[in-house]
């Protein structure tokens, strides 16, 4: 397959390994947290990687560990249960989509400056390349001085504080149940427990964090708690 392929489709599948690869530790948090969206897009990326390593040919061995990796996530796809608020999708994705697009943005404007800056004489689709190989920890190709290392430095740390942000909002599980229980609905419940609690572990359905269903019969009451991560 190498050889039936040109070399910037060889460079750019060996271009991309890297950042997949920041990705997929950043993604493992999440994983460890039973995020649903988290495991579908390590699913996919642990895929696309397996791919990228056959494409190279350099250890199709690489590429069938990704693709196990890939087939065991899928057959513990139960495991990942923590969902995300449907109401705030497109919002979640959007607002990553915007951290991104500013990661790309400041890549490009410093490979600009380095292009203008430096005298490099690049084409538009070298500076996008360079671009892409600051935002991917690849040295960029150039003539530059010795201190301008600083400018790879500050795009790398630019790149990964976006993607924990952009994380963190797209695997924002749901939220918890915001509707606090009336003054009346917690005094109906403390006179249930009063009255049926029988140990002292009905009095913890009394803490401030609880909330009440009540049924349309008079005794009845179901006291829960929700929690963020799950």
């Amino acid at each position: 397959m190498v050889h039936r392929l040109p070399a910037d489709a060889l460079a750019s599948a060996h271009l991309a390994r890297v950042p997949i690869a920041l990705v997929l530790l950043l993604l493992a948090y999440h994983l460890g947290s039973r995020r649903r969206r988290a495991w579908m897009l390590t699913v996919g990326l642990l895929a696309l990687l397996g791919l990228f390593d056959l494409v190279e040919a350099t250890d199709p061995e690489e590429a069938a560990i990704c693709w196990l990796a890939t087939g065991l996530l899928i057959w513990a796809r139960s495991s990942f249960f923590v969902l995300h608020d449907p109401h705030r999708r497109v919002r979640a994705w959007a607002e990553a989509g915007v951290l991104i697009s500013a990661a790309v943005g400041v890549a490009i404007a410093i490979a600009l400056f380095v292009d203008l800056g430096f005298g490099q004489g690049w084409t538009a689709r070298q500076v996008v390349n360079a671009a892409a190989a600051l935002l991917a920890l690849i040295p960029v190709p150039s003539d530059l001085p010795e201190p301008s290392d600083w400018l790879a430095v500050v795009v790398n740390s630019f790149g990964f504080i976006v993607l924990v942000l952009a994380a963190r909002r797209l695997f924002e599980p749901r939220s918890a149940v915001r509707n606090e229980p009336t003054p009346a609905e917690r005094e109906r419940a403390h006179e249930l427990v009063r009255r049926h609690g029988w140990d002292t572990l009905a009095f913890f359905k009394l803490r401030p964090d609880q909330h009440y269903f009540f049924t349309a019969a008079v005794e009845p009451c179901a006291a829960t708690g929700s929690k963020r991560d799950a």
